[in-house]
């Protein structure tokens, strides 16, 4: 009978055990998504340029000319145009002055629109689809513009510096 009293306890150990053991976790899963975003911004930035005619001799009976670049770059790609103000001593974007440093004289000079890699007579203007030139930019190939300018012959200025400020326009 004691054997069967060892068998019994042994039973009762077993299925205490049993239940006080955990039985082997399954494993579950849950899913789901990660959304990210960002937003760029579209900017574009235009860098100071300078023309600078070198000496106007008003004895000869031409023109002087000169050109000079305007660099836009833009986040992403953008198009747009490019204007050119009256300048600070000019009345109108076709009558444009640079004006003596040491005194009050002006020398009258223009902003031509570039043609086909050369100078044009089209007046560069600030009125968007009249007289602004069309650029297209990214950040990687900034828009190239040239801008040709010209003080015309038979001007009688005062010797000095002449010097004039145009603002540039971006529009995109």
């Amino acid at each position: 009978m004691k054997h069967v009293i060892e068998t019994g306890k042994a039973g009762f150990v077993a299925a205490i055990l049993m239940f006080a053991v955990p039985a082997a976790v399954s494993a579950a899963t849950a899913t789901s998504t990660l959304t990210v975003t960002a937003t760029v911004l579209s900017s574009c930035t235009v860098a100071p340029a300078t023309l600078a005619f070198g000496n106007y001799d008003p004895s000869l009976a031409t023109a002087t000319t000169g050109s000079t670049s305007i660099i836009v770059t833009c986040t992403g790609a953008a198009s747009g145009s490019v204007g050119l103000d009256k300048g600070t001593n000019g009345t109108s974007v076709t009558a444009r002055a640079m004006k003596l440093t040491a005194g009050t004289d002006t020398l009258n000079y223009q902003l031509f629109q570039p043609s086909g890699g050369a100078a044009s007579t089209t007046n560069w203007g600030n009125t968007p689809t009249t007289d602004t030139v069309a650029f297209s930019a990214t950040l990687l190939v900034p828009g190239t513009l040239t801008v040709y300018g010209s003080i015309p012959a038979g001007q009688a200025p005062t010797a000095g510096a002449y010097t004039d400020t145009v603002n540039i326009t971006v529009t995109y």
